[in-house]
């Protein structure tokens, strides 16, 4: 119940931040990633409904997968992998069947887990 209490209050906060243009509706990374190949990501919007958009950079092509994990840690969504060439890309995903929460949105480039976005499914 504690933990249910923190996301309300960080909601709460957040959707105060975006009816009073304090917040902005995405996630914006422009620092180049662990591995240096991917780079720019973009996640939006967020808080997000059932379809959500992942802009990105690739130095070089790769295989893409994306995961969402809940606050235990436990994987609720897997986009599998796909191949992507060197340049701007985009993702969009349809996750209505993903419960209200905050969730950690993970980009998986070949194989290596490099960047982790937190992301609130409304």
């Amino acid at each position: 119940m504690h933990s249910r209490n923190v996301y309300e209050q960080y909601r709460d906060d957040l959707l105060d931040k975006l009816l009073w243009g304090e917040a902005t509706t995405e996630i914006e990374d422009n620092e180049i990633n662990h591995n240096g190949n991917l780079s720019n990501i973009k996640i939006f919007p967020n808080p997000v409904n059932n379809h959500i958009t992942i802009d990105f950079y690739l130095q070089n092509a790769a295989s893409i997968k994306i995961n969402f994990f809940d606050n235990t840690g436990r994987v609720i969504y897997v986009e599998e992998s796909k191949s992507f060439m060197k340049g701007e890309n985009r993702i969009s995903l349809k996750i209505p069947d993903l419960s209200n929460g905050i969730y950690n949105c993970v980009i998986i480039v070949d194989g290596k887990s490099t960047m982790t976005r937190r992301v609130i499914k409304l």
